[in-house]
This record gives C-alpha cells, sequence and structure tokens, in this order.
C-alpha cells in the first residue's frame, strides 16, 4: 500500500471513528447508604463512611486522622461513596461563647458568630488533608437535626424575646436575610401560641431558612469547593411550601431548608399526636383539622400512606432534584412503639419503598441502627441486621429491575386522600416508558380498572403490582367490591 493509499484509510478510520455516535451513558441504579456496616457482596447496599467525633468549639477536641477514612473511600464504588460529616452535628448551636443573657440563666443563639468559623476552619483543614491523603466523595449527608432546635417548640416567652432584641436578629448572615427580615409580618407575640395562629409555622420556616443557609456555609461550601461533582443533603432538610405533609404530629409544616443538592425526607411511617390531635379534613381529606369526625388512625397502611403524603410534598417542593430520603429498620416501631405500624406488616414499608422510588429517590439513607426503642424506655438489640441487609438488597434488585435506576420524572405528585383505599404513583423512565406503582390497602385482595372493568386479584400475599405502558394515562383502580371500614384509630 503506497503513502497516499495509506493516508487516505487513515482518514477513513478516524472519520468513522469520530461520526459514530457516542455509547448511551449508563442510567444511575437507585441504592441504599447504610448508617452502620453491611455484609460484604451486596450489590445495591453498601455503608457510609463517618467522620467521626464530636466537636466543640470551645472545647479542647481531639484530632482526627483523614488517612483511614480516606483509604476506606478509595475501597468504595464509584459513584456510592458516602462522607457523613457526624462530627459537627452539635458545633453550630449551643457553644457559651454564642449564648446571650435572660433572667436567671443563658440561652443558645441561632447566629453561631464565635461556633462557625472555629468548626469551619477544622472541617476545612480535613478536607484538605482526606484529599492530599486520596480520599474520594461522591456524596456528603447529615443526620444534623439541631437545626430545629430553634423552632417554637424549643423555645420560651424570654428567650424568644431576647432573641428579639438582640442586634444580630436585624443581620443577614451566611448568604441568608437577617431572622427580622424573614419573619417581617409574622406576629412574633403569637409564636408560642400554635392553638391561636399560624404565626409558629410561620416561624419555624423562616429559622429553618436561616440556619439551613449557616449549614450550607459552614460544611457544604468548603466541600463542594475541594469537591466540585458533590451531591449532599442533611436529615429532613426539604423544600415544601406547596400544600406542605404533616409532620408526625400533624402540623402542616411548611420548610425550605435543602442542604447540599437534595431533600431529604423522613420517612419513618411515624403517626404521633396527628393521630390524636387532629381530623382528617372532611372539605379536603388530603388534609388535617382539628375539627371533624374521623382520625387519621395508626397502623401499617396509616404509616404508608402519611410517608407517601410526605414524598408527594418534597416532590412538588424540588421536582428537579434526585431525593435522599431517611428510612429507618421495618423493625422500627416508634420512638414510643406503636407510632409507626411498619412493623405491624413489612409489605407496607416495601411499598413505601416503591413508591419513593418513583418520586424521585436516588439514594436511601438507611438508619441501620444496631438497637431500637422498646417498651418503658428500654432498647431492644436488632438480632438479625445482615438479613435485613439482604432484603434491603433483593428489593433494591427489583426496583431497578422495573424502574431502570433513577427515573426521569414523576407523573402524579398530587396530594393523595388519608381516606385512600388505592395509591397510585407513576414516574417516566430514563427509556421514555411509563411506570406505575399500584398499592391497596391490606385487606383488600381485589381490584378493578376503572377504565376497562377489569378485575386485577392481588396474588402471592402481595399488596400491590407495577403497571409499564408507553402511554401517559395514568392508571386507576377501585376496590373490585365495597372496601370494609379499614384500620380504625387507636
Amino acid at each position: 500500500m503506497n503513502l497516499t493509499a495509506s493516508l487516505l484509510l487513515f482518514a477513513l478510520l478516524q472519520a468513522a471513528v469520530v461520526t459514530q455516535p457516542p455509547a448511551p451513558a449508563t442510567n444511575p441504579e437507585i441504592w441504599v447508604s447504610a448508617w452502620k456496616q453491611v455484609p460484604d457482596g451486596l450489590r445495591f447496599v453498601t455503608p457510609m463512611l463517618w467522620v467521626d467525633g464530636d466537636y466543640r468549639p470551645s472545647a479542647d477536641n481531639p484530632s482526627i486522622d483523614p488517612e483511614p477514612i480516606a483509604r476506606a473511600s478509595r475501597a468504595l464504588p464509584p459513584g456510592r461513596r458516602v462522607l457523613l460529616w457526624y462530627r459537627y452535628f452539635r458545633s453550630f448551636w449551643g457553644d457559651p461563647a454564642d449564648q446571650i443573657e435572660v433572667p436567671g440563666r443563658k440561652v443558645d443563639t441561632p447566629w453561631g458568630e464565635v461556633a462557625v468559623p472555629k468548626a469551619m476552619a477544622e472541617w476545612q483543614r480535613f478536607l484538605q488533608l482526606f484529599k492530599y491523603c486520596g480520599g474520594k466523595v461522591d456524596y456528603l449527608v447529615g443526620d444534623c437535626e439541631e437545626w430545629g432546635r430553634f423552632a417554637c417548640w424549643g423555645l420560651d416567652a424570654a428567650q424568644l424575646s431576647a432573641l428579639r432584641g438582640d442586634p444580630r436578629f436585624a443581620k443577614p448572615m451566611y448568604g441568608s436575610p437577617s431572622l427580622s427580615a424573614l419573619t417581617e409580618g409574622i406576629p412574633l407575640d403569637e409564636v408560642l401560641q400554635p392553638q391561636r395562629s399560624g404565626a409558629y409555622l410561620r416561624w419555624n420556616l423562616a429559622v429553618g431558612r436561616f440556619t439551613g443557609a449557616l449549614m450550607n456555609h459552614a460544611i457544604w461550601g468548603p466541600a463542594k469547593e475541594a469537591f466540585p461533582s458533590l451531591q449532599g443533603s442533611n436529615y429532613d432538610g426539604k423544600r415544601m411550601v406547596d400544600r406542605p405533609a404533616p409532620d408526625p404530629n400533624g402540623h402542616q409544616q411548611p420548610s425550605d431548608n435543602i442542604f447540599g443538592t437534595a431533600p431529604s425526607p423522613v420517612a419513618y411511617g411515624a403517626v404521633q399526636q396527628a393521630n390524636t390531635a387532629w381530623f382528617i379534613d372532611p372539605a379536603d381529606p388530603t388534609r388535617l383539622a382539628h375539627e371533624g369526625t374521623k382520625r387519621l388512625g395508626r397502623g401499617p397502611w396509616q404509616s404508608l400512606l402519611i410517608d407517601v403524603q410526605l414524598g408527594r410534598a418534597c416532590r412538588r417542593g424540588s421536582m428537579d432534584r434526585p431525593m435522599h430520603p431517611w428510612i429507618a429498620p421495618r423493625h422500627y416501631a416508634g420512638d414510643k412503639p406503636g407510632f409507626v405500624g411498619y412493623p405491624e406488616d413489612p409489605r407496607c414499608y416495601r411499598e413505601m419503598l416503591r413508591h419513593y422510588s418513583l418520586l424521585g429517590a436516588s439514594v436511601f439513607l438507611w438508619w441501620n441502627t444496631t438497637a431500637l426503642p422498646g417498651p418503658d424506655g428500654t432498647t431492644v438489640p436488632i438480632t438479625d441486621r445482615d438479613a435485613l441487609a439482604a432484603e434491603m438488597d433483593a428489593i433494591m434488585t427489583e426496583i431497578n429491575a422495573r424502574t431502570g435506576g433513577v427515573v426521569r420524572s414523576t407523573i402524579g405528585s398530587e396530594p393523595i386522600s388519608f381516606e385512600a383505599t388505592v395509591i397510585v404513583t407513576g414516574a417516566v423512565r430514563a427509556d421514555g416508558k411509563r411506570i406505575w406503582r399500584v398499592s391497596a390497602r391490606p385487606d383488600i385482595r381485589a381490584l378493578r380498572n376503572a377504565a376497562s372493568g377489569e378485575i386485577v386479584t392481588l396474588a402471592g400475599g402481595e399488596i400491590g403490582f407495577w403497571v409499564e405502558r408507553d402511554d401517559a394515562t395514568p392508571p386507576s383502580f377501585v376496590p373490585a367490591t365495597p372496601p370494609p371500614p379499614g384500620d380504625q384509630p387507636r
């Protein structure tokens, strides 16, 4: 072959390479990041890496060695390296240097002027050394609940008055407007009187925005600078302002405190005072009200209802963001046993996982603790943790086989009725096909397709099934026969 022919062949080969379409990107799978260790060999369940300790800005804190954490991070699969910033959960609020005087005592403040720079400096040093040691991280997650300590439930009149009188109340900080600006128009004298007005909901929303901004400034900002492709979230951080779902105590509390990139609702299935202090709203059964005739009740189906209601509200507030829900072990019956119904029927727990996957979950943050609350203040060890991890891996295998990984978008994020006997949630998969999950109250064994009249019997003891189709028409199912009253409130 002469030189001219060789050059022509080379040019043709290069053109073929250039003009070939790129290989399709692999759609990310839905998986589980576990709080504690899990057995090796699970495809969809991987443990978190802890930045351990309890950093207190005014204390003499033991140092932390980033090298073992960096080494462990390199051993985890790419895309599933989760760093839990546990060390700083109690660093920002409560430091003596940031407290103010009220008659007879000192109280905490939300501003963290002394605490934040100290904690942030140590965190930045850790990140620098972690990266220098070859550390890899894909997700930064928090289980920090301290941001809520300035909600109305943790304040008294003296502390609220002192906060309002502090000059920092009018000071913008951490990229956030001042608390004065955030609470403008709220009758602050009514914040501690939830029976009187909705001022307490507006205060809690405002203070959550401020403390969320503080955490994003102190923890998320430095981490994102060090690892630009990082994703992240914090326990109960969410944007939920359009028809907010009730919390376990029934308060329909709006929220706007996302940390990092993703909402992180707590899908534990808890029904606490929502069962005793509220009724299903007779005028709008997607809401709770102080007056009515029918309670929400407690039980496995009610736990599923309140969790799906929460997931839908979070999806409405963040349609373009993946979700990182916190989930508990299926044995978890609540901080006081009986508040969560999932242990009575784990099928409802598994349905919750399926619905959240269609609501945009990309990773579940699993609190696979070693012990759970028992009766009379006791704790009960979990003795089948490895089996629970294997179960979780199996359900994620099923979910990914159906959804094709993280869904592209959700179909149906409207509120559901608390009287519902059937729940239908849908999504568009990465391949453009539509998929729905249909779940029925456990006592209902057959459903009728409202469009075709076809009867679908729930076989094999399951309480739900998948529906896949190319068109966007949502399936509609009702009980095949009028359902019995179902679980009564208790």
